[in-house]
């Protein structure tokens, strides 16, 4: 009966045993409704991350680097810059629904000793889901090696012409510090002038800018009598034929009255001048009609008073104009 009971403990033991693997081995592999999602992410430098190293969303542990790989022939199908290094990437199941397409993968360090570590950034809403399988484009980390070997390069070189070329660089040294004292010397010995000529020109906007509403002012009545003056014109013109009649007429009367003849003659004289006056106002207010001149510009096309009137309006409301283009 002992014999009994012990084969039927180790027998439990054994089954027990098994339940544990079994359990050991489902929770390493993560089977079940836990299956991790896997995608890859590619780099041109992966800043030495290794196979294990976490995967990480907003510094939290949602994941490892599974595998690391290199990738002789990888290229980004886009620009074709060459990406040899190839991560594996597990995530865990609950953070799974994080994850969109645009999300964004880069190396970051932790701890003391700046372990490397692979960061993700989830991505937008407005993106699709991240699938299994799908391939990311990384973000390399800085190549703080590269810039120091090249920086190096440089102050090598930078070095060389120094302790190569050590004369040229005091000449020119020399030659800077010389122009220096020279433009010293020439600004104290012309102080006295330089000062002068400040002067004077502060004196001059000051009288510029006294005058300047004088000038505006002048401006606007001109814009005013040249308008006027359009108008005028035209209405001299149509009543000028009016007035050469009744003149005539007046002459006509005169003589029937046996006006003297030096009189008469005086009086045709002014006649005469009369008349050419109208034909030459006839001539002006052609051309005006026809847009010639000044006024027949600014009578058909405004455009000219109005420009200076904007000028004048544009003059009073910024003086400064008047001395400085800009």
């Amino acid at each position: 009966m002992s014999e009994r009971k012990l084969e039927l403990a180790v027998g439990g033991l054994l089954v027990a045993a098994l339940v544990v693997v079994g359990a050991l081995a489902a929770a390493l592999l993560r089977l079940g409704p836990h299956h991790p999602l896997h995608f890859s992410v590619n780099f041109a430098y992966a800043g030495g991350i290794a196979e294990g190293a976490p995967a990480k969303i907003g510094g939290v542990r949602v994941g490892r680097v599974a595998q690391v790989e290199f990738i002789a022939d990888g290229r980004d199908v886009v620009t074709g810059t060459a990406l040899p290094v190839r991560l594996d990437v597990e995530i865990d199941q609950k953070a799974v629904p994080a994850l969109h397409t645009d999300a964004e993968c880069f190396v970051g360090t932790q701890g003391a000793l700046g372990e490397p570590y692979l960061e993700i950034g989830p991505g937008s809403l407005e993106a699709p889901p991240l699938k299994e399988g799908a391939a990311l484009r990384g973000i390399d980390p800085p190549r703080t090696d590269l810039l120091l070997a090249r920086l190096f390069v440089v102050l090598e070189r930078i070095a060389g012409v120094v302790s190569t070329d050590r004369e040229s660089l005091l000449k020119l040294m020399r030659s800077g510090s010389g122009i220096v004292e020279t433009m010293d010397q020439v600004l104290r010995s012309r102080e006295g002038t330089l000062g002068t000529a400040i002067d004077d020109a502060g004196a001059m906007l000051s009288t510029t800018r006294r005058s300047l509403p004088e000038i505006l002012a002048r401006t606007d009545k001109l814009l005013a009598r040249l308008d006027t003056s359009a108008v005028g014109a035209e209405e001299f013109a149509r009543a000028l034929p009016e007035l050469t009649a009744h003149a005539k007429a007046v002459l006509t009367r005169l003589d029937a009255a046996g006006l003297g003849k030096d009189d008469a003659d005086k009086l045709r004289a002014t006649l005469d001048k009369v008349e050419r006056a109208a034909a030459s106002a006839h001539v002006t207010l052609a051309r005006i009609e026809n847009a010639e001149g000044t006024l027949g510009r600014m009578a058909k096309d405004p455009t000219l008073y109005e420009d200076l009137r904007a000028l004048a309006s544009d003059l009073k409301a910024h003086p400064w104009k008047f001395l400085w283009k800009n």
